[in-house]
């Protein structure tokens, strides 16, 4: 949690080292300690950070991956954001859009 608080902090302040470290801490504790509520977010961000590289491949498995993360944490923590960024930023770039705005659409209904 304090992570995701650094992360955000990071955003504010346009201290972009903290939004990227952020998520490697996050993932660095989900292989050690298992899926946390944080966990989708993170991986979905560095699915984000494949597609600018133009690594569709990795894309894809990170969104995969973050979505299966939200399945087992039970829709708490930074949903909403893990949603955004497989949604809008990675899936319209490898997928139909139909598939990226139902996905989307699921976000904002678990957000509710």
């Amino acid at each position: 949690k304090l992570i995701d608080k650094i992360a955000h902090g990071g955003m504010a302040t346009d201290d972009t080292t903290h939004v990227v470290l952020a998520p490697i801490k996050i993932i660095r504790a989900t292989l050690q300690h298992g899926i946390s509520k944080y966990s989708a977010f993170a991986f979905a961000f560095f699915g984000v950070l494949s597609v600018a590289q133009n690594d569709m491949t990795a894309a894809l498995r990170f969104a995969d991956l973050a979505q299966a993360m939200l399945k087992k944490s039970g829709g708490e923590g930074a949903v909403g954001n893990a949603y955004v960024l497989i949604s809008l930023c990675i899936l319209p770039w490898i997928k139909s859009s139909a598939i990226a705005m139902k996905l989307a659409k699921q976000g904002y209904h678990s957000c509710m």
